[in-house]
């Protein structure tokens, strides 16, 4: 792979805090992201599968969301991750995603079934 010449990337990284602002530059600090804390309540990871993968993509032939790769949304091995095949903005648009919070609500708030125990009123 051909390096870009030094003012590329400047340019590049100008674009990328044009663009991204504030959280952009959180989400290229290793620091900020390794001090965050897991949640400690249930949660799901979405993962976007749709953006572009080969050669000229910035994620090589990983699949990702066109802002992340599937990999950077790990948060270790004991969460998985779901893959959904979207691009970043609308993997919380997909069917796939409505239908798994709306099966995962349904389990929570699903009436528990009581046995009435005979003789009992």
């Amino acid at each position: 792979m051909t390096s870009l010449p030094s003012n590329s990337v400047i340019t590049l990284s100008r674009l990328f805090k044009l663009f991204t602002g504030e959280m952009g530059q959180l989400l290229a600090d290793d620091a900020f992201m390794q001090a965050l804390p897991v949640p400690t309540v249930p949660f799901r990871i979405y993962a976007g599968t749709a953006g572009i993968r080969g050669r000229l993509s910035p994620f090589g032939h990983e699949p990702n969301d066109g802002v992340l790769a599937v990999s950077e949304t790990a948060l270790g091995p004991n969460q998985p991750v779901i893959p959904v095949r979207a691009v970043h903005t609308f993997i919380m648009n997909t069917t796939a995603v409505a239908d798994d919070i709306k099966d995962t609500v349904s389990a929570i708030l699903a009436p528990v079934v009581v046995k009435a125990t005979p003789g009992r009123a």
